[in-house]
């Protein structure tokens, strides 16, 4: 099942967030400390309630502040629930399935705890090879994916990081063939133009910060987005660009007169 729905109160910097997502690929963008990662961990922490690894260790290292979420599915089924850095406790839980949630984050590339059990040995195996290159470890481990053929929710924490761009292709063509919803943290303009390319049905969220307080915008076209990080610091990369070649070719008109 899919995550359709989410509505947040009190959640790290945000007053609330209430947003509906595609059911085939959710992209997050926006500059760090604006509440990125901290949606993807309340979708881990919904999975971990449903099956009982939510621990005082797993709390404190997320550091939540008395957050209340409802997470709505594509079964017509939700989850409620209140969570901070001390307990979990469910409000209300009409949800027939559990979530088959695998979350990736760079760390796990190269560590078998703590990690899905039907990624685990794959990552074991990669454990073995210490050689083997971050793009080798993420391909290795969603063709395990593929290959289980189980419905999945996939939270991908910066997936370029390790890649070269012209494997972002390959990474787009993987994840249209994901049985299931994929969540994606990226700051990558070439990746997201691939996923775009590939025609697959997405979502992407802008976050951004205003008057500390976190909001976002979220379009189904990357040029569409109102606020969008990533295409201010692009152009300000080419304004750069433009003036060092145009103070160049200055002063190499002057040098020769």
């Amino acid at each position: 099942m899919n995550a359709s729905e989410v509505q947040i109160k009190n959640h790290f910097g945000f007053d609330s967030f209430n947003a509906s997502f595609s059911d085939k690929i959710n992209v997050f963008i926006g500059e760090s400390c604006t509440g990125k990662t901290k949606i993807l961990e309340l979708l881990e922490s919904a999975s971990r309630l449903q099956d009982g690894t939510i621990t005082p260790e797993y709390l404190q290292s997320k550091n939540f502040h008395e957050t209340e979420a409802s997470i709505s599915f594509s079964d017509n089924t939700q989850l409620q629930f209140f969570i901070d850095k001390s307990a979990c406790n469910v409000i209300t839980d009409t949800t027939k399935n559990k979530l088959n949630l695998i979350h990736i984050t760079p760390y796990s590339l190269f560590s078998s705890e703590d990690v899905d059990p039907s990624i685990k040995t794959t990552i074991t195996s990669l454990e073995q090879k210490p050689i083997s290159s971050l793009q080798t470890r993420l391909f290795s481990i969603i063709d395990s994916i593929l290959q289980g053929q189980n419905e999945v929710l996939l939270l991908l924490d910066i997936p370029e990081a390790g890649i070269h761009p012209k494997e972002y292709k390959t990474l787009a063509k993987k994840l249209m063939e994901i049985n299931g919803q994929v969540f994606i943290i990226t700051h990558s303009y070439l990746l997201i133009k691939e996923l775009e390319f590939a025609e697959i049905p997405m979502k992407i969220f802008s976050f951004f910060k205003e008057n500390d307080t976190i909001k976002y915008v979220a379009e189904t076209s990357y040029s569409t987005l109102s606020y969008n990080s990533i295409a201010e610091a692009w152009a300000d990369a080419y304004h750069k660009a433009i003036k060092k070649e145009l103070a160049q070719l200055f002063f190499s008109q002057n040098k020769h007169k």
